[in-house]
C-alpha cells in the first residue's frame, strides 16, 4: 500500500473544503454564516501572514461589513415582500424608490470593503486578498450547488503514491 503525499497548500485547501462541507451541512443558517466568516478571516490571515494587529483590524472590518450586508439584505427582502402585496400605484412607486436606494447602499458596501481593506493591506496583499476571496467564494458556491451525496473536494490534484 502506498503513502499519499500532499504539499502544505493542498492540505490547507483540503482542510478548508472539509470544514466548509461539515459546517454547511450541520449548522443553522446564522451559524453557517458565522463559520464561513471565521473561515474567511482565518484563511486570509494565514495566507497573507497578517500580524496580530492587522488580523484584528481585518476581522473587525469584515465582521462590521458583514453585519451591514446582512441588515441591508434583510431590508431588501422585506421590501420585495411588500411589493408582492401592494396594489396602489403611488405606494408601489415609493416602495420601488426605497428599494433602489437599498440596492445602491448594498453596492456601496463592496466599495467600502475595497477602500478599507486596501488601506489596511496595501496593493500587494489587497490583490492577494481578492484572489483568495474569489477562490473561497467559488468553492462555497460549488459546495452549495453540489448535492450532498455527491460532494467531493474541489479540484485537488491526484495524490502521489510512494512505493
Amino acid at each position: 500500500m502506498g503513502v499519499v503525499v500532499f504539499n502544505i497548500h493542498q492540505l490547507k485547501v483540503l482542510l478548508l473544503v472539509v470544514i466548509l462541507q461539515s459546517s454547511a451541512q450541520a449548522a443553522p443558517t446564522g451559524v453557517k454564516a458565522t463559520h464561513l466568516e471565521e473561515l474567511l478571516i482565518w484563511k486570509v490571515s494565514d495566507e497573507l501572514k497578517l500580524k496580530p494587529a492587522e488580523e484584528k483590524s481585518f476581522a473587525e472590518i469584515i465582521k462590521k461589513l458583514n453585519l451591514e450586508k446582512a441588515q441591508l439584505s434583510e431590508d431588501i427582502q422585506k421590501e420585495i415582500s411588500a411589493l408582492k402585496d401592494e396594489k396602489s400605484e403611488k405606494n408601489l412607486q415609493a416602495l420601488l424608490k426605497n428599494h433602489r436606494k437599498s440596492i445602491g447602499n448594498y453596492s456601496r458596501l463592496t466599495e467600502k470593503e475595497f477602500d478599507q481593506l486596501s488601506k489596511l493591506l496595501g496593493p500587494q496583499r489587497m490583490s492577494q486578498y481578492l484572489v483568495i476571496k474569489q477562490d473561497i467564494t467559488q468553492r462555497i458556491k460549488s459546495l452549495l450547488s453540489t448535492p450532498e451525496n455527491k460532494s467531493t473536494p474541489a479540484n485537488l490534484p491526484p495524490p502521489k503514491f510512494i512505493e
